[in-house]
């Protein structure tokens, strides 16, 4: 009995310490929706541009990429002050075309990009059909 009691109590331990806490969104760093965008086909690739609003970004404030949650090897380049990421996966189909979509409803999703940022903060957008969500 005591060892199941220890067994039990080793798992909770490990899932518990095992599973981050989110990190937080960011106060400074978003993604500018008019030059960043998502298409499907044989390969998923998305253009996502972050800027600041207040200074500049460089390449090194990009920690990680994540789409759906599977974790991404992006092309990053600066310029101009933002980050243009690139990152693609091979599995992920848009299908375009919404339903009606009244003023109380937001449009459905099909999964979400999730940046992390070298400051310790995140920043995200969701995928609907026909691409990156306001």
């Amino acid at each position: 009995m005591v060892v199941i009691i220890f067994v039990v109590a080793l798992a909770t331990a490990i899932v518990t310490t095992s599973s981050a806490a989110p990190l937080p969104a960011s106060t400074n760093v978003y993604v500018d929706p008019h030059q960043s965008s998502c298409k499907g086909g044989g390969t998923f690739s998305c253009t996502i541009v972050l800027d600041a609003k207040q200074g500049s970004l460089d390449t090194s404030w990009v920690k990680s990429v994540q789409i759906n949650g599977t974790n991404t090897q992006p092309a990053v380049t600066a310029s101009g002050g933002s980050v243009t990421i690139l990152a693609t996966l091979p599995s992920i189909t848009m299908q375009h075309g919404l339903g009606d979509v009244g003023p109380s409803q937001r449009p459905p999703t099909v999964g979400s990009i999730v940046i992390d940022l070298s400051d310790g903060t995140t920043v995200s957008v969701f995928l609907g059909p026909g691409g990156i969500l306001q």
